[in-house]
């Protein structure tokens, strides 16, 4: 049987704004209505 070195069933996502951007909060997740999160192409 093989065991993993890292953790199994854990993800982390990181979403970046521009410093002058007040529009969108960590505090307040509404503040994500209607906007569009983009990804590298080819990420899983």
């Amino acid at each position: 049987m093989s065991f993993p070195d890292l953790p199994m069933g854990s993800e982390a996502y990181y979403i970046y704004i521009d410093a002058e951007n007040r529009e969108i909060t960590a505090e307040n997740p509404a503040s994500f209505n209607g906007k569009r999160i983009g990804v590298n192409k080819g990420s899983i």
